[in-house]
């Protein structure tokens, strides 16, 4: 076995054997680039040839007939390892920019040019096999990434069926104090699943109220969740936006209610310079869990909708894919 194990994991990756006019071309390159036999073994070693191979060569063989025995021993493997050792030879070769082993002989300048001009001719060839191992693995890079999109795809309608009938078994108990406090675990396990980064409220050790939040592009959203029977009510919104006016700079506030919102309330939420997003039940039922956009994609949309209008809350119909 001509190859070091260690060597294997660390080849270059390629499906196909090599062409034997290639390899010939890295063997010829491989024989005129060293006159000398101690270099040329260590280039050899420093590619993944066994030790134990390299001292089957003899002093009496000379270099032309060790390089086609190794040669031969690497394309007569069952698998395309000894190819691959033969392209990360040829690529080594390629990347030669001088031949210090051809100095000091009294025919150097034909030396050198003799290696010059096989690592050209290896050159023009290696630069066809690379593109074409470049190519294929761009397509199975391809291919891998649309057989995952796939699955993602089946997994987040999977996904989102469970969130949607987990949402409605918890519409049957709207109003109560239970059914609000799972709402609200239930928003937070639904912004997780859609990679949104979130944290739920919690008291810290002094026993203060920490509140929730989202963050979608850089904003941080205090989140608010309301699952009442009837719409929220403009008082509400007046002591949700008096909490976020005093947080920190670049903080907004994302009020969600499951009943909606009454017409007093969107007003009293919306002005030139908004802090308010309103998310209500028809942006899950009819938007996200029908995969016309994703929660992500709702709360930016609502926002640029904002920011344009001053109009805090964006109704279903009026979503537009993709806002520019």
């Amino acid at each position: 076995m001509p190859i070091k194990q260690k060597t294997w994991g660390i080849i270059l990756s390629m499906n196909k054997k090599l062409s034997p006019y290639f390899i010939d071309l890295t063997q010829d390159a491989c024989l005129k680039a060293f006159w000398r036999k101690d270099s040329l073994r260590k280039f050899l070693a420093q590619h993944g040839i066994s030790q134990n191979f390299l001292a089957s060569w003899s002093p009496e063989e000379i270099k032309a007939a060790f390089l086609r025995r190794l040669f031969s021993a690497l394309i007569t493997r069952k698998d395309l390892v000894g190819h691959k050792v033969i392209f990360k030879i040829s690529q080594s070769l390629v990347e030669m920019k001088s031949f210090t082993d051809l100095s000091g002989w009294p025919d150097s300048d034909e030396k050198i040019q003799n290696a010059y001009r096989a690592v050209e001719k290896l050159r023009i060839e290696y630069d066809k096999v690379n593109n074409k191992i470049e190519e294929e693995k761009q397509k199975s890079i391809a291919q891998k990434k649309a057989t995952e999109n796939r699955e993602k795809i089946i997994y987040s309608c999977q996904s989102l069926e469970k969130f949607q009938n987990q949402l409605v078994d918890l519409l049957k108990m709207v109003g109560t104090q239970r059914a609000g406090y799972d709402f609200e675990n239930w928003f937070y396990e639904f912004a997780v699943f859609h990679d949104i980064p979130a944290s739920k409220p919690y008291k810290d050790k002094n026993g203060r109220q920490i509140d929730g939040s989202v963050t979608i592009d850089g904003t941080t959203f205090l989140v608010e969740t309301k699952f009442t029977q009837q719409p929220i009510g403009s008082q509400e919104i007046d002591i949700f936006e008096s909490k976020v006016r005093r947080k920190a700079d670049n903080t907004m506030g994302l009020l969600v209610s499951i009943s909606g919102f009454t017409s007093e309330a969107i007003k009293a939420a919306s002005c030139d310079r908004t802090l308010l997003i309103l998310i209500d039940g028809n942006h899950f039922f009819n938007l996200i869990f029908t995969q016309k956009m994703s929660f992500k994609e709702s709360i930016q949309n609502s926002l640029i909708h904002a920011s344009r209008t001053g109009i805090s809350y964006l109704p279903v119909g009026d979503f537009q894919e993709p806002l520019p």
